[in-house]
This record gives C-alpha cells, sequence and structure tokens, in this order.
C-alpha cells in the first residue's frame, strides 16, 4: 500500500493510499480508524478522490467519530468488572 497525499484537517488524520486497483482513504482521530476503498476506475485522480471529502461530508465523518467514542465509552464502562 502506498500513501498518496496525506489531507490536513484539525481534528482528523487522513491519508489517500492506493493499493490493488483501490484507493483507500483512512480516517483517524483518536483511538479510532475508519476506510473507505474506491474502485480507481470509478475515481481514476487523487484529485478527484479529494474533491469527495466536502466539508459537509467531513463534519458527518467527525460526528462518526464522536458518536463511535460514546457507544465505545458506554460499552467499556458497562464491562468493567
Amino acid at each position: 500500500m502506498k500513501a498518496m497525499e496525506v489531507i490536513p484537517h484539525p481534528r482528523i488524520r487522513i491519508v489517500i493510499h492506493s493499493w490493488n486497483g483501490k484507493w483507500i482513504v483512512e480516517f483517524e482521530a483518536a483511538a479510532y480508524k475508519q476506510a473507505i476503498r474506491m474502485d480507481q476506475e470509478l475515481v481514476p485522480s487523487v484529485e478527484q478522490v479529494k474533491s469527495l471529502l466536502t466539508p459537509s461530508f467531513l463534519t458527518e465523518m467527525e460526528e462518526q467519530f464522536q458518536n463511535l467514542h460514546t457507544v465505545w465509552s458506554k460499552n467499556f464502562k458497562a464491562n468493567q468488572a
């Protein structure tokens, strides 16, 4: 897997990778990571991948990380002996 570009963002680490005919866009926040895979035939350039990372999409991604943290924290606390 080859890292093609790191996208600046104040709260999320965003890296676009190229691997096996796919783009893999990784999003990291704190202890959490999510990835989206796209076929390079459908989205042929890094610039086109970047154009999909709109402000509204990134806001929703941040909200997903916040929700994931809430759910995980609740689960973790509930299962501590």
